[in-house]
């Protein structure tokens, strides 16, 4: 089991936290915030949730989040699946739940 995890401060100065879980190898990894770790978030655009709202009477729904990380190594193994709910992903901003899904099958480039 693979779990990612790592946090980093947006431009309100409130903290981001990513979590990534999937079925497939490379225990934990910790996401830094600079490219002295081994997997960090990109600086330019770390997270990005998009958001829609069908009509005026319904709630808005996050339907999609982008993380965009950058890495010195291999997590072809960790974020590669067939199974399209074998890669859950959270994000949290300061503690509150923001967006829990799944991350698309076959997206790792």
């Amino acid at each position: 089991m693979a779990y990612l995890h790592g946090t980093f401060k947006n431009l309100s100065n409130e903290t981001v936290e990513v979590r990534i879980t999937s079925g497939g190898g490379g225990g934990e990894i910790i996401i830094g915030e600079s490219d002295q770790s081994s997997v960090f978030f990109d600086a330019a655009n770390p997270v990005t949730i998009s958001l829609t709202n069908d009509d005026l009477f319904s709630v808005i729904i996050p339907r999609a989040a982008r993380i965009n990380l950058q890495s010195k190594i291999y997590l072809g193994d960790s974020l590669f699946s067939a199974n399209p709910t074998d890669i859950a992903v959270k994000i949290y901003k300061s503690g509150a739940l923001l967006f829990d899904g799944f991350g698309t099958t076959n997206s790792y480039n």
